[in-house]
């Protein structure tokens, strides 16, 4: 898939106390593609597999501004390039000891790459300069599934799971100016299922 999306907004802006009025404004171009590609063994036999791949690639262009109303005095003029990849290999491999019970197990690694180019605090030569600032980040995530199929109408499972989300830079923070830090850092959790999938009424009603 390909996306493309352009936003810009623009706003008065007063500052805190006594004082003219200003103007903020903000904007960014951002695209990129997602690429995805599975392939999975048959349904039949006592071991079923999957393998697959994942890659992700998008920059963004954004720019924040702030103008003092009387003369129109440039506060601060923030420009930020970034660019954002993350590759990854995912495989999931399922056995059944017996008929009607099936036992999965699935991995996924990932690398995650995050480049941000030369912002501008108030542009130079008379403002400030941030180096490249690189962000970095792997994460292997696991899955174990249980499922058994008492019959055509009644699947009972448990599932444990992970989940992650990288960390990453805030592109529009300027040290000194705001509360906005520069980096957030990376979440995770487990995810824990248990139910049943059902049908009735001659597989009209599904639960």
């Amino acid at each position: 898939s390909y996306a493309k999306r352009n936003n810009f907004a623009s706003n008065g802006a007063t500052l805190v106390g006594p004082g003219p009025a200003g103007t903020g404004a903000f904007g960014s171009d951002t695209k990129g593609w997602t690429f995805e590609t599975r392939l999975a063994s048959k349904s039949e036999g006592r071991w079923q597999w999957l393998v697959g791949g994942y890659a992700f690639d998008q920059d963004r262009d954004s720019r924040m501004s702030q103008n003092i109303g009387l003369g129109g005095y440039t506060l601060f003029d923030i420009i930020a390039d970034s660019h954002t990849n993350e590759y990854a290999g995912f495989g999931e491999l399922a056995y059944k000891p017996i008929e009607k019970l099936t036992l999965t197990a699935g991995v996924r690694y990932s690398k995650y790459r995050n480049h941000l180019h030369p912002t501008y605090i108030v542009t130079p030569p008379n403002g400030l300069r941030r180096p490249d600032i690189r962000f970095n980040e792997d994460s292997t995530t696991l899955k174990l599934e249980i499922s058994y199929t008492a019959s055509r109408e009644f699947m009972t499972y448990a599932v444990a799971s992970q989940g992650f989300r990288p960390g990453g830079f805030n592109p529009n923070a300027a040290p000194g100016f705001n509360v906005v830090h520069e980096f957030y850092k990376s979440d995770s959790l487990w995810n824990y299922e248990i139910g049943a999938k059902t049908s009735w009424l001659d597989r009209r009603l599904t639960v």
